[in-house]
């Protein structure tokens, strides 16, 4: 089983991406006080919107399902594009040729979402969708809210710290390898992406992205040798230096993650 940890944003509900998905879907979304509600700051979910989701999106979901997932390949990289950016990704996944691919029936997903209310709300209609359209076990689901993480936080450090933590929690550290761990990074806030990117050198994870514009995947994936107890203590000795540099009784996303992958330096990929 792979593990799959998303990005989550808020693309799927603008209007642009509602009117693609279904015209009607925006139209209630704007009739029932929706996108009204998601203009104020708040770390609610509006009521009425999980009621929404079922009554607009899940039939606009089967109606794709019905219309066969293969044909959405070519509209991916288009405007008539109906999926939002993660849902883009996990589409390509599913049918890429090389490297990891998406099992829609065996691998697990966690959506990392913000504390605002959109962005709880977008990443619970992400999972509804991704249930109904590519028939994913709920329990193969998670949606994992990020502490602080919003438009505006109060102290960014401490805000990447703890994005940086939520993804150490989903990585099982004891097991000798990663490769079958994939971060996903194409929603979101932009600022978690230098987050990211060092989980995935330091842990030798494939970090994937896709613009919108574009029906191709952009992969990372660092290859670091660890094959030799020369190198092993280069890598060590290397990590030690640059933690110890951190900010004393200060939090930081890169001290984080730097000291728990100093902690494992033998771990292969």
């Amino acid at each position: 089983m792979n593990k799959f940890i998303i990005t989550c944003g808020t693309s799927q509900l603008d209007c642009s991406a509602l009117e693609k998905l279904s015209p009607r879907a925006r139209s209630q979304f704007k009739t029932r006080g929706l996108e009204r509600e998601f203009k104020t700051p708040s770390t609610e979910i509006p009521q009425g919107f999980t009621t929404w989701v079922n009554e607009e999106i899940v039939p606009a979901c089967q109606i794709i399902r019905e219309n066969g997932l293969e044909a959405l390949g070519d509209k991916i990289g288009t405007k008539e594009n109906p999926l939002g950016a993660e849902l883009t990704t996990l589409h390509l996944l599913k049918y890429r040729k090389v490297s990891t691919q998406w099992n829609p029936q065996n691998d697990y997903l966690v959506l990392l979402s913000s504390e605002t209310g959109k962005g709880k709300s977008a990443a619970k209609m992400i999972k509804i969708m991704v249930e109904h359209i590519y028939e994913v076990n709920p329990d193969n689901i998670e949606i994992d809210e990020v502490q602080k993480l919003t438009e505006k936080p109060q102290n960014i450090d401490r805000t990447l710290n703890n994005f940086a933590s939520q993804i150490l929690n989903h990585i099982d550290l004891e097991t000798p390898f990663y490769q079958h761990y994939s971060l996903l990074m194409s929603g979101g806030f932009k600022s978690v992406i230098p987050c990211m990117t060092l989980a995935s050198f330091l842990f030798g994870i494939e970090l994937v992205y896709v613009f919108e514009a574009s029906n191709q995947l952009q992969s990372l994936h660092p290859k670091i040798d660890l094959s030799t107890e020369k190198e092993r203590k280069i890598w060590q000795k290397t990590w030690d230096q640059l933690a110890e540099k951190g900010l004393q009784n200060q939090p930081s996303y890169a001290y984080t993650l730097v000291r728990s992958r100093q902690e494992n330096p033998q771990r292969s990929y």
